[in-house]
C-alpha cells in the first residue's frame, strides 16, 4: 500500500519516499487513481471483517465499494501546531439500516505529534442528534451549530496561544467537576 502510494506521489507530485526536499506538497490530494485500483483491499482482509462480524453481526454492517481512503501530511519545518482545522468526527451517517463504520489503519510508523488526522473522539455522540431527522444531513450546518459550544469553538479557531496543546490534548478536554457546597 505505500509502494502505491510512493509511486502515486512521484507520478502527480515529483515527491519521494526518501528525497525530503521533495515532500514540498503538506496534503496531497486526489487518490481516486490509487483507491479505485484496489490498492487498499487488504485493509478490510480477514481480520477486520471477522471483527467487524463478531462487533454488528454478519451482514449488519456496510461494506465499503472500495477500501481505504487516503489521508496524507507531510511533515512540516518547525515545531508541531495543534490544528484548527482538519478535525474529524468519529462517526458516518446511516445507510440502508446498515452500520457504517469509520477506522484509520496506519501504513507506516507514525510518531507522537506525527500524525495528519485528528479524530474528536466521542464526536459520534454530539452528531448523533443531527442525524435521521428528514432532512438531508449537511456537516457545514453541523459543524456550525457546535460552533456555538465554547469548547469546540476554541478548539476551532486558530491561535490560543502556546495553551492549545495543553488544554485539548493533554488535559482531554477535561473540566473541573463543580460539587455542591458541604452543608
Amino acid at each position: 500500500m505505500c509502494d502505491r502510494l510512493c509511486e502515486f506521489f512521484a507520478s502527480r507530485y515529483a515527491i519521494h519516499r526518501d528525497e525530503r526536499p521533495t515532500w514540498t506538497v503538506e496534503k496531497p490530494a486526489g487518490f481516486q487513481p490509487v483507491t479505485h485500483s484496489g490498492a487498499f483491499r487488504a485493509v478490510g482482509g480477514d481480520p477486520l471483517c471477522a471483527a467487524l462480524n463478531a462487533l454488528f453481526g454478519a451482514g449488519q454492517w456496510a461494506r465499503p465499494r472500495w477500501w481505504g481512503r487516503p489521508l496524507v501530511t507531510f511533515p512540516s519545518d518547525g515545531p508541531w501546531q495543534l490544528p484548527a482545522r482538519e478535525w474529524h468526527f468519529d462517526f458516518m451517517p446511516a445507510s440502508a439500516g446498515q452500520r457504517l463504520v469509520q477506522f484509520f489503519a496506519f501504513l507506516n510508523q507514525v510518531r507522537p505529534r506525527g500524525g495528519g488526522t485528528l479524530v474528536l473522539t466521542g464526536s459520534h455522540r454530539l452528531v448523533a442528534p443531527y442525524l435521521d431527522h428528514g432532512e438531508a444531513f449537511r456537516m457545514a450546518r453541523v459543524r456550525a451549530s457546535l460552533a456555538a459550544h465554547p469548547w469546540l469553538r476554541g478548539l476551532w479557531e486558530p491561535g490560543d496561544g502556546g495553551d492549545r496543546i495543553q488544554r485539548y490534548m493533554n488535559d482531554r478536554g477535561r473540566r473541573r467537576r463543580r460539587t455542591a457546597p458541604r452543608r
